[in-house]
């Protein structure tokens, strides 16, 4: 499982004041983004993966937005997940955005917030996104990009994220962004991006339960 160990721990100490954070008010800018999208485009998920769930405050606002899906929330921090298992409609597994531990073609909607910038391999884990998409599957993600030099993403992370890289990493994995919006973060995230993108050519249904993938 490729999880950076230094990153998690980091998260792993965070988790118990992590809902507490002074830049919650941009978490969950982004969050409303994602919903957003979604509802703009029209979809009705039944199969959902949240992508770097952390404390699954997104994945519950899916299950409250849609009731009858099934909401599936993945992170690499246990002690995330911990703090996140206290909602019984959630399905909640470790693991690493690089190497998703799902069949092909499983969800119908995969989510991700302020995840972005903490992937090792921002296209592998883009490709693995794309794979584990059904055929008329919606991705629809916001991460924190700094609009505005000496913002928080330059300083938080070693490989700043720009727009720019997430067009790359979406190109990469064979997907098509059909929208794109930005709306206003917090403090020293000026700007939350959010966009939503699907696979750029219909693909065969290998199966539609959610499955692991076999090991």
């Amino acid at each position: 499982m490729a999880i950076p160990g230094a990153a998690v721990r980091r998260f792993d100490a965070w988790a118990p004041y992590y809902d507490e954070s002074q830049l919650r008010p941009a978490y969950d800018a982004a969050h409303r983004a994602v919903l957003h999208l979604v509802t703009r485009v029209g979809m009705r998920p039944r199969r959902v993966l949240d992508v770097g769930c952390g404390t699954a405050r997104l994945p519950r606002a899916v299950a409250d937005r849609f009731p009858d899906a099934a909401v599936i929330g993945l992170d690499p921090s246990g002690p995330m997940l911990s703090v996140a298992s206290e909602d019984r409609r959630l399905g909640l597994l470790r693991g690493a955005a690089e190497t998703l531990p799902f069949a092909d073609d499983c969800f119908d909607l995969v989510v991700s917030t302020a995840a972005f910038r903490h992937w090792s391999d921002p296209a592998g884990a883009m490709t693995e996104i794309a794979r584990v998409m059904a055929p008329d599957g919606l991705l629809a993600m916001a991460d924190l990009f700094a609009t505005e030099r000496g913002g928080l993403i330059p300083i938080w992370s070693r490989r700043p994220g720009p727009p720019a890289t997430l067009r790359a990493a979406v190109d990469a994995a064979g997907l098509v962004m059909i929208r794109a919006e930005v709306v206003a973060g917090f403090g020293p995230v000026p700007a939350v991006t959010a966009v939503a993108a699907r696979a750029a050519t219909r693909r065969r249904v290998r199966t539609w339960g959610v499955a692991l993938r076999g090991r």
